[in-house]
C-alpha cells in the first residue's frame, strides 16, 4: 500500500507540474482526493490528502474548488471541497484585520471565507499568531493590564502566515483598513476589478465612491452602482466608526425629521488601533480632546453625516478619546422638523425599527432600547447581537421639542470590519449574483512592482490598513 500511494504521489506531482499547478504537494495518510485553491489560484495539492491535512489547509486559508482532483482527473472520494469566496485583508496585522480575521476563520459564513492576511513587510511570512499576541501585549504593556486586556488569538487562526500584499491581486473581494497614506493600494486593486471594501478615510469624501451604512442607503446606494459592471467599480467605503453606529439611530428617526444634530462622543482606545499615545498619560486616566489632532475624528464624522443626510442643516462634533478599551460612547442632540407627542413616541421608533436587510450578519435588530438608568455603558452593551447592534437609551424631549438620547456602538465590529462585510455581503446578494458582465469586467493580469507590500504598513482603525477583491460566480 505504501508502494501504491508512491506511485500516486509521483504520477500526481508529475501532472500537477506539467498543468503549472503547484507542486509542493501535501500528503496525509489514506486515498482522499483534494483540490484547492491557494490564493485564488488553482492548485492541485494530492491524491493522498486525509481530512485532517485538509482541515489544516483550510486553516492556512487553502481553498478547495470543484469536485475532481486537478492531478489523477478523478472524482473526489470524501468531498472536502469548500466553494466558498475567500476575502483577503491587508492590514490584517493591524487591529481590525487581525478580528476580522479571527471572525472568518471561524469557518461558519455562508459564503466568504478567509482569503490571504496581507500586513507590513516587517511581518510578512510570520504566523499570524505570533503577531497578534505580540502586538496584543504591546497594548497592555503600553497602557497598563487594568485598561488593556489582551485578546486571545483563536485556534482556528493557527497555522496562517502573513501573505505579501500582492497575493490580494489574486482574490476578488478584500476588506481594507489601509492608512489614507496608502490608499494608492486600494486604487490599485480596484484597477485591476477588485471589488474593495474599505473603512480607510483615503477618498472617503470622493462622490464617485459611495458612502455605505446598510440600514440607512445600503439598498439605494448599491442599485446605483447595478449598470457598472462593465466599467470600472468604485470604492464601496465605510464612514467613521461612530457615523457608522448614529446614522442608525438617526435612520430610525426619520418619521420625525431630523434638521440639526449636535453630538458629543467618547472614543474608545481600540478606535486607535496598534498605533499608542505617547505619553500613555495623555489617555490614561484621562479625557483627551481630539478637535484639532492629526487624527481629524471630528470633521470626518461631521462631513458623512451631512452626506448621508442630506436634508440636515446643521451638525456639530465634539470628539474625545477615553480610557476604555472598547466601545464608542456618544451622546447625541437633535431638532426635529416634527414634535413627537411624547418620549414614549421616540422611544418607539427606535424600538420598532426593523433591519431591512437579508444578508447574514445583519443583526434581526439593528437597535436595542435600554430604559434602564446607567445604560447603554460600553462595558455591557458594546457586543450586543456580535457587536453589529446599536445601544440606546437615556432618551430625553424637552418641552420644546428638543432630543437629546445616548448609544454606544462596537468601534471594531459594526464600526469597523463589520460595516465592511455587511457592505460585501450585500453587494454580493444583491448584485454580484445577479450580474452577467461580472467576469467582462474582471482584468487578468500579472503583478507589477507598484503593487508590492514593501510600500504597505499596518495601521490603525481610525487611520487606517487594508485591501479588497470579488469572486467568479457561485455555481
Amino acid at each position: 500500500r505504501r508502494r501504491k500511494l508512491e506511485v500516486v504521489k509521483k504520477e500526481a506531482t508529475s501532472r500537477a507540474r506539467g498543468n503549472g499547478w503547484v507542486s509542493d504537494l501535501l500528503f496525509g495518510r489514506g486515498a482522499v482526493h483534494f483540490a484547492v485553491q491557494v490564493l485564488g489560484q488553482s492548485v492541485a495539492r494530492s491524491c493522498a490528502l486525509s481530512e485532517e491535512v485538509a482541515a489544516t489547509a483550510r486553516r492556512k486559508g487553502i481553498f478547495g474548488r470543484g469536485d475532481t482532483c486537478h492531478a489523477c482527473d478523478s472524482p473526489y472520494r470524501v468531498k472536502l471541497v469548500d466553494e466558498r469566496i475567500p476575502i483577503g485583508i491587508l492590514g490584517g496585522t493591524g487591529l481590525v484585520g487581525r478580528r476580522l480575521a479571527a471572525r472568518l476563520a471561524r469557518n461558519d459564513h455562508p459564503f466568504f471565507a478567509l482569503g490571504p492576511v496581507a500586513g507590513s513587510p516587517a511581518s510578512e511570512g510570520q504566523p499570524l499568531k505570533d503577531v497578534w499576541n505580540a502586538k496584543e501585549e504591546a497594548l497592555a504593556s503600553h497602557y497598563g493590564p487594568t485598561l488593556w486586556t489582551p485578546e486571545p488569538c483563536p485556534s482556528a487562526l493557527d497555522g496562517v502566515t502573513v501573505s505579501p500584499a500582492s497575493a490580494l491581486a489574486t482574490v476578488d473581494y478584500v476588506i481594507s483598513a489601509i492608512a489614507p497614506a496608502l490608499g494608492h493600494h486600494e486604487d490599485r486593486l480596484r484597477d485591476l476589478g477588485v471589488a474593495v471594501f474599505s473603512i480607510s478615510p483615503h477618498d472617503r469624501t470622493n462622490a464617485a465612491n459611495p458612502l455605505i451604512v446598510p440600514e440607512v442607503n445600503g439598498l439605494e446606494a448599491l442599485r446605483e452602482e447595478e449598470g457598472n459592471f462593465s466599467v470600472q467599480l468604485p470604492l464601496f467605503k465605510s464612514p467613521n466608526c461612530v457615523v457608522c453606529g448614529t446614522s442608525v439611530a438617526l435612520k430610525a428617526l426619520e418619521t420625525f425629521g431630523v434638521e440639526e444634530v449636535a453630538m458629543t462622543t467618547f472614543q474608545a482606545l481600540s478606535g486607535r488601533g496598534d498605533a499608542k499615545y505617547s505619553p500613555p498619560e495623555r489617555v490614561v486616566g484621562n479625557v483627551f480632546p481630539l478637535s484639532g489632532s492629526v487624527e481629524n475624528t471630528d470633521a470626518y464624522q461631521r462631513q458623512e453625516l451631512l452626506r448621508l443626510f442630506p436634508g440636515l442643516k446643521k451638525c456639530t462634533v465634539f470628539a474625545h478619546r477615553v480610557p476604555v478599551q472598547n466601545g464608542h460612547y456618544v451622546r447625541v442632540q437633535c431638532q426635529l422638523a416634527r414634535c413627537p407627542k411624547s418620549v414614549d413616541a421616540v422611544k418607539a421608533a427606535f424600538r420598532d425599527f426593523q433591519q431591512p436587510l437579508s444578508v447574514p450578519s445583519a443583526p434581526a435588530k439593528p437597535i436595542v432600547l435600554f430604559d434602564t438608568p446607567g445604560r447603554p455603558a460600553p462595558l455591557f452593551d458594546a457586543d450586543l447581537d456580535g457587536g453589529f447592534a446599536v445601544a440606546v437609551g437615556d432618551v430625553r424631549l424637552s418641552e420644546d421639542g428638543d432630543l437629546s438620547f445616548a448609544l454606544v456602538v462596537n468601534n471594531l465590529v459594526r464600526g469597523a470590519w463589520g460595516g465592511a462585510l455587511l457592505n460585501a455581503e450585500l453587494y454580493e446578494l444583491l448584485l454580484r449574483r445577479r450580474s452577467s458582465d461580472y467576469d467582462k469586467r474582471r482584468v487578468t493580469t500579472t503583478v507589477d512592482s507598484s503593487f508590492s507590500s514593501s510600500s504597505v504598513d499596518d495601521a490603525t482603525q481610525e487611520g487606517h490598513t487594508t485591501l479588497p477583491a470579488p469572486p467568479p460566480p457561485l455555481k
